[in-house]
C-alpha cells in the first residue's frame, strides 16, 4: 500500500516543475530555507497526476480511507479536511428527505444547528441530565432518547434522524449500542457526533465507539490522536441512509481544493493506528490511573473520576475560585494551558502523545494550588443550569427574519434572531426563535463577566426578531 505522506516527501525531492497551484510553487514563499513554513510548502500540492483526488478517490486516498474503515469497522470511511463540522453538516443534510424534524441533544455542537437551518428542519430536543456534583451534562441515555422520540411522534412529527453528542466535552460516553437499537426500531437513523472519541473502541480498556451502532459517526482525529488540526473522519454504516447521498453532500461542504498536507497527516495517523500494538494506549490508561491515585488527596479542588481516558475535569465548585481563575493560575504560574475553563471546572485533554513529565507537572501544580486555596461551603451558583427556553418561531423563520439589536438587559420576553453560544464547547445558550427570559439573560451576563467566550453579542447587544 502506498502512503500519501511518503509520496509527498519523495516528490518534494524531485526536479518536477509546478505550472499549477498553489501560488508559492513549493519554493518556500520567499522565506529562509530553515523556516518551518518553507519546509511545509515543499509538500503542499494540488490534485496532480499520481496523487489522487479526495472527491473521486481511486488510489492512494482511497487506500487511506479503506484502511481507516478497516480499523474502525465501518462500511465506508471518508476523510474530512475541514473538521467534524463538515461531517456533521453532510450527515444531517443526508437525512433531509426522511422527515421534517431533527431530534437532537440540546448540547449538540453549533454545526448541527446550522445544518438544521440549511435544511429547513424543525428541531425537537433531548435534554441531557445535569451532573449535580460537577454541573455539566451527563451522557444522553437510552431512556432520554425514548422519551424524546415518543414525545415528538405524539406531536405528529416525522423524525428524519436522532443526533447525539458522545463523547461530551467533559468525557461522558453514551450507550450508543442501546440507543441505536432503539431508534432503528422506529426506522430512524442515528448520527453520533463522536468528535472527541476517535480513540474509543480501538484497544482494551477503552469504551466502545459508535461505529457499529450508528448510521453515521464523526470522529475528529486531531482532538485525541496524532493528526493535524482540522482533520477528521466520517464513518457510514447504514441501511437507511445511502452512502451515495452522503458523498453528494461531502462534495458540497468540503473544499474543492483539499489540503494535501492535512490529508498526509491523516494518512500518517491511520498508518500508526494500523501498526500500533497498544503500548501507547496502555500508557494513556496508566496516566489516567496516576491522576486518579495522586489527586484523590485534594481537599478543596476535586478530580472527576467519571470521564473517559482522554479527559481531565477538575472541579472548583466548593472553593473560593472559579474554573476560569484556576485556568489563569495554571497558565500564569505553571505555564500549563488547559483545553477549557468554565465557571465551576476546567477541562484538560491528554493523549498518547503526552509525557510522564507533563503529567507530573500538572499533578504537582494542582496539588500546590489546592494547598493554597480555601475550601468553601457548596456555593449557590449564579448560573441557572437547566434553563429551557420557550420556542416562539421555528429556527428557519427566526434566522431569516428582520431583526434589530437590543441591549441584553432589556431583552426579556423578546425572540432571539441569532444564536448566543458559549464556546467552547459550542452549544447554544439560546437558538433563533426562542424567547429570552431573565435566567438566560443572567447567565449570559455572568459568562461575560467571568471572561468566557460568549459568541453572538455585539458589545452588550443581541439580535432580536423585529415585530416578534
Amino acid at each position: 500500500m502506498e502512503h500519501l505522506y511518503k509520496k509527498l516527501s519523495e516528490y518534494s525531492n524531485t526536479d518536477s516543475y509546478p505550472l499549477h497551484m498553489p501560488g508559492h510553487k513549493r519554493q518556500g514563499m520567499f522565506l529562509p530555507d530553515d523556516d518551518i513554513l518553507g519546509k511545509i510548502s515543499a509538500i503542499d500540492i494540488t490534485e496532480i497526476d499520481g496523487f489522487d483526488n479526495l472527491h473521486e478517490a481511486d488510489s492512494v486516498i482511497k487506500d487511506m480511507q479503506d484502511a481507516a474503515a478497516k480499523i474502525y469497522g465501518s462500511e465506508k470511511t471518508y476523510v474530512l479536511i475541514n473538521g467534524s463540522t463538515g461531517g456533521l453538516l453532510s450527515a444531517v443534510s443526508a437525512v433531509s428527505g426522511l422527515g421534517d424534524t431533527l431530534l437532537i441533544g440540546r448540547n449538540c455542537h453549533k454545526s448541527v444547528y446550522n445544518a438544521a437551518f440549511l435544511n429547513g428542519f424543525n428541531l425537537e430536543y433531548i435534554y441531557p441530565k445535569i451532573n449535580e456534583e460537577y454541573g455539566f451534562c451527563e451522557a444522553i441515555s437510552e431512556a432520554d432518547v425514548q422519551d424524546a422520540v415518543e414525545r415528538t411522534l405524539a406531536k405528529g412529527k416525522k423524525i428524519a434522524a436522532v443526533v447525539i453528542t458522545t463523547v461530551t466535552y467533559e468525557g461522558m460516553v453514551s450507550n450508543t449500542e442501546a440507543i441505536g437499537k432503539l431508534v432503528h426500531a422506529y426506522n430512524i437513523p442515528l448520527i453520533a457526533d463522536e468528535a472527541h472519541g476517535a480513540h474509543l473502541g480501538l484497544f482494551d480498556g477503552y469504551p466502545n465507539n459508535s461505529v457499529k451502532y450508528a448510521d453515521m459517526v464523526i470522529h475528529s482525529l486531531h482532538k485525541t490522536l496524532p493528526s493535524f488540526t482540522q482533520t477528521a473522519l466520517i464513518h457510514h454504516n447504514s441501511n437507511i441512509v445511502s452512502s451515495d447521498i452522503l458523498e453528494r453532500y461531502l462534495k458540497i461542504y468540503q473544499t474543492s481544493s483539499p489540503s494535501y498536507i492535512l490529508m498526509a497527516s491523516v494518512d500518517r495517523c491511520i498508518e500508526f493506528l494500523s501498526s500500533c500494538e497498544g503500548e501507547e494506549f496502555r500508557k494513556l490508561l496508566t496516566f489516567k490511573s496516576k491522576l486518579k491515585n495522586e489527586l484523590q488527596v485534594l481537599q478543596a479542588l476535586k478530580y472527576c473520576v467519571y470521564t473517559e481516558p482522554c479527559k481531565i475535569v477538575i472541579s472548583t465548585r466548593n472553593t473560593i475560585i472559579s474554573g476560569v481563575e484556576l485556568a489563569d493560575i495554571l497558565r500564569r504560574e505553571y505555564h500549563i494551558e488547559v483545553e477549557m475553563a468554565s465557571l465551576e471546572y476546567i477541562i484538560g485533554i491528554i493523549t498518547i502523545c503526552d509525557t510522564e513529565e507533563g503529567m507530573q507537572r500538572f499533578i504537582n501544580a494542582i496539588k500546590e494550588i489546592d494547598a493554597k486555596i480555601e475550601k468553601a461551603e457548596a456555593k449557590s451558583s449564579s448560573i441557572a443550569e437547566s434553563v429551557i427556553p420557550q420556542k416562539a418561531l421555528s429556527l428557519t423563520d427566526a434566522y431569516k427574519s428582520e431583526y434589530f439589536y437590543k441591549n441584553i438587559d432589556d431583552v426579556a420576553d423578546c425572540i432571539s434572531a441569532d444564536y448566543v453560544i458559549l464556546y467552547p464547547p459550542g452549544s447554544p445558550i439560546i437558538v433563533p426563535g426562542e424567547v429570552y427570559n431573565k435566567d438566560i439573560v443572567t447567565n449570559i451576563k455572568r459568562y461575560k463577566e467571568m471572561g468566557l467566550n460568549v459568541q453572538g453579542l455585539e458589545g452588550n447587544k443581541v439580535r432580536i426578531v423585529k415585530n416578534g
